[in-house]
């Protein structure tokens, strides 16, 4: 997603955001992985932890980074702690995702603090349309 900052004065809304955010057509492929991926994350009918789960999955095989492939499996001691934003929670405000994010690095820290933890990664899980 590409946004342009530079070209705003203010700090825009998370919903603003999104709304000047780069589209792609619904045919555009990123690649097997993802396309398959994607079908799962964005599935209305799926719970959170079944998306959550394939997104673990995807990362476990797919994530360029090692560390990112090791902490999805939670091999060799690496743990990741997601927070994970859907459209339901974008819905609700700046304020509610910027709380449930701090919420969740606060968490992480203590999860890091005793050895259970050592990635952090905020999930956005939701799909981009024009309003």
């Amino acid at each position: 997603m590409l946004i342009d900052l530079e070209t705003y004065s203010r700090a825009l809304s998370l919903h603003e955001l999104l709304e000047h955010a780069e589209r792609h057509e619904p045919a555009t492929s990123f690649g097997a992985d993802i396309d398959a991926a994607n079908a799962e994350l964005l599935d209305p009918l799926k719970r959170r932890e079944d998306r959550c789960a394939a997104f673990l999955n995807w990362a476990s095989r797919h994530q360029p980074c090692l560390f990112g492939r090791l902490g999805a499996r939670g091999m060799q001691g690496i743990g990741i702690d997601v927070c994970w934003i859907d459209e339901a929670e974008i819905a609700c405000g700046d304020d509610h995702v910027r709380d449930k994010i701090q919420r969740a690095r606060r968490a992480w820290k203590e999860n890091a603090a005793e050895g259970m933890a050592h990635g952090f990664l905020i999930m956005f899980n939701a799909r981009v349309s024009r309003s």
